[in-house]
């Protein structure tokens, strides 16, 4: 799979969890599978591909973080944000 579609499937799990009604810390530790497997589909990218696709996720987790008014959801963009950057949750 290419860096624009795990862009897509990414985003999309990522924005779901941010807008989930389950408890916070459930989305969260659904949020660390997520990242986890985002974590091992990029690994089968090459070098360029992947620092496209998680500077991209940055700069879109980074806009809506800013613009969130919902708690949870600024909590898991955040959270997910921080594991793209550093990589770490």
């Amino acid at each position: 799979m290419g860096a624009q579609e795990l862009y897509g499937r990414f985003r999309k799990r990522i924005e779901d969890l941010a807008n989930s009604a389950q408890p916070r810390d459930q989305c969260l530790a659904e949020l660390r599978d997520v990242l986890q497997r985002f974590d091992a589909d990029i690994a089968d990218l090459d070098n360029a591909s992947a620092q496209w696709l998680r500077g991209e996720l940055c700069q879109q987790f980074e806009q809506e973080v800013l613009r969130a008014t919902r708690r949870q959801r600024r909590d898991v963009l955040a959270a997910a944000l921080k594991h793209l950057e550093l990589g770490v949750i």
